[in-house]
């Protein structure tokens, strides 16, 4: 896009330009979260479809950010063939998977992680409704940082 004109017109060879241009890609799902925030839209239809819409160029635009080093260096047919087919691999599995199985997973995994707080826990009372929807957003928040931490790993040996 702009990043590979602007990198052009400035002289910069296409590869060059390519990489600023993948470089300025993933910045739009933290930006419009930022700003649909701050202007309490984040929870509303029109605001949750932007941030959607943001997140899946971002993922794409990692896609791409993980096919440059494709661009350097001696690079066979099979290199170009799996640096493309791989990160589109992830992406669709790692969609399918976000539908149809970490849902359960999660739970199994959240009801597991509070048994075991209940037994370890040194406070008695009962939490209001409020602290237990924090509580619970907080662990599911772990979860899924761990998943992804998990993941890096075994998208970069593919």
């Amino acid at each position: 896009g702009i990043g590979l004109g602007v990198g052009l017109a400035l002289g910069f060879d296409w590869r060059e330009a390519f990489a600023a241009g993948c470089c300025l890609g993933p910045t739009s799902a933290g930006l419009s979260l930022a700003v649909l925030s701050h202007c309490n839209a984040a929870r509303m239809p029109a605001g949750q479809l932007l941030v959607a819409i943001t997140t899946v160029d971002s993922i794409l635009a990692l896609v791409i950010l993980s096919s440059l080093s494709l661009l350097v260096g001696d690079v066979s047919a099979t290199d170009i063939i799996v640096g493309t087919v791989s990160p589109v691999a992830w992406v669709v599995g790692g969609g399918i998977s976000a539908v149809k199985v970490f849902p359960g997973v999660k739970n199994v995994v959240l009801d597991i992680w509070e048994n075991i707080a209940e037994r370890i826990r040194h406070e008695k009372r009962p939490k209001r409704p409020a602290e237990l929807v924090q509580e619970r957003t907080r662990k599911e928040f772990i979860l899924l940082m761990a998943m992804f931490l998990s993941l890096i790993p075994a998208v970069y040996v593919s």
